[in-house]
């Protein structure tokens, strides 16, 4: 049966009012054939997310009309890895001292802050090195990873690429401490090597977006684009309560926008999302779609990433191209897919940037000594 997850928004909601509401949706879940698993709250933020197993989003919602009149704001389907990775539990965390028959009250929220970090692909990394070095390298970057996620209280939460990589935190301030550490811990000339870049970003489970936590990685995944000198690029959302518990010897690795630069952002990538795999997408469309002009729209870039909007294009579809070749997909769909005009043209392109061929790239990709 599919598994969903809702939002709620109620003003002055309290984690007696959930635990309440959640036993009259417990009382009537059979009726609409829900499985009612657990919830989450957040009294600060005015949000409860339940976690229901059911037969439709409609099924969901209709329990919830009947059982106690508190419709959700949005519901998307989610499965339990994601959940479990992300949240850490399906069902209702144990509450010592409370006998069974007596109402189980918790304040759990739901936010996370995580830690996104990108680094250069393992066969471009052994084209680079050599594949001693690289092993060194990759097992390193992993034992700290473990390491440092550990000691913070954050769980290593999926994989964004072959070794790209996001942890997730409970507190913001834990996540930034981790943060800072794993960039000290990599010499400047390792940094360069695995061409490290690491952005922070924090936000709810369910938004208006349609994946879990979509929203939040999203702009973690953006904000990537935008690390200079190998520094942590920090979300708007979390800075002013990271910022406060980190040293200001600290503060030189951390670089942070303004929330109209990071609204931007936002409206850039998210054209580029939806649009950069039509071949015909061109500089006059990105700019009437993003409301610039195309100074404007070229000198926003260059602030922000330091690259032309067609620079800029033609990374973003090439990135694209990488996941799609590593998820096994063939070079001349990969090209069509991803926007280039020809799989000759896409070659050509793909060389230039990552000094590999494609065929090179999958050819590497069946080497599994790394």
């Amino acid at each position: 049966m599919p598994l969903f997850m809702d939002l709620h928004i109620v003003p002055g909601i309290t984690a007696k009012g959930v635990a309440e509401a959640h036993v009259l949706d417990l009382n009537l879940q059979e009726e609409f054939q829900c499985s009612c698993m657990t919830y989450w709250v957040d009294e600060a933020n005015n949000s409860a997310f339940c976690l229901i197993e059911a037969p439709s989003a409609n099924a969901v919602r209709e329990l919830h009309d009947r059982s106690h009149g508190l419709l959700p704001y949005n519901i998307i389907e989610v499965n339990k890895a994601a959940v479990t990775s992300f949240l850490g539990r399906l069902y209702d965390p144990e509450v010592p001292g409370i006998p069974q028959e007596e109402l189980k009250i918790f304040n759990d929220p739901a936010y996370r802050c995580m830690i996104f970090i990108d680094i250069t692909d393992p066969v471009f990394l052994r084209s680079r090195t050599s594949p001693e070095r690289s092993r060194e390298l990759l097992s390193h970057y992993f034992q700290i990873l473990n390491e440092f996620s550990t000691r913070y209280g954050g769980e290593i939460a999926e994989k964004t690429g072959s070794a790209g990589s996001v942890l997730c935190f409970r507190y913001s301030e834990n996540a930034l401490k981790c943060a800072v550490d794993i960039l000290n811990t990599f010499s400047p000339e390792e940094r360069d090597i695995l061409q490290l870049k690491v952005s922070l970003n924090a936000g709810m489970p369910v938004t208006s977006n349609n994946r879990i936590f979509g929203e939040t990685i999203d702009l973690g995944e953006f904000l990537l684009y935008t690390s200079k000198d190998h520094n942590i690029v920090v979300g708007c959302g979390v800075k002013e309560i990271a910022l406060r518990h980190i040293q200001d010897q600290e503060l030189k690795n951390i670089n942070t926008h303004t929330p109209a630069e990071e609204k931007l952002l936002k409206r850039i990538f998210t054209i580029l999302k939806q649009h950069s795999h039509n071949e015909n997408f061109s500089i006059e469309e990105f700019c009437s779609l993003a409301g610039l002009s195309k100074s404007s729209l070229n000198r926003h870039l260059q602030s922000l990433t330091s690259k032309s909007p067609n620079i800029l294009i033609k990374e973003f579809r090439l990135n694209k191209a990488l996941r799609l070749l590593r998820e096994g997909e063939n070079i001349a769909n990969v090209a069509f897919t991803t926007g280039f005009r020809s799989p000759s043209y896409f070659s050509k392109c793909f060389k230039e940037h990552f000094h590999m061929s494609p065929s090179a790239y999958v050819e590497g990709l069946k080497d599994k000594s790394f």
